[in-house]
């Protein structure tokens, strides 16, 4: 069951890098460096969160 989690979230980063792609946000991000530090510090906040999770989960399950 995990497996297929993993698989439907790869997938839905890569749906939402192609439509932002297609839009154009690649050219706001390479014009805007304020818009590239925020995506930038998002990206990190959201690893730390997901860490976070990692080290939360493993104390639950005996890991």
């Amino acid at each position: 069951m995990v497996g297929v989690f993993v698989t439907l979230g790869l997938c839905t980063g890569l749906i939402v890098h192609t439509v932002a792609v297609a839009i154009g946000m690649a050219a706001i991000f390479q014009t805007s460096q304020g818009a590239f530090n925020a995506l930038k510090i998002i990206g990190a906040a959201y690893l730390i969160y997901l860490a976070y999770k990692a080290f939360r989960a493993r104390g639950r399950r005996g890991i």
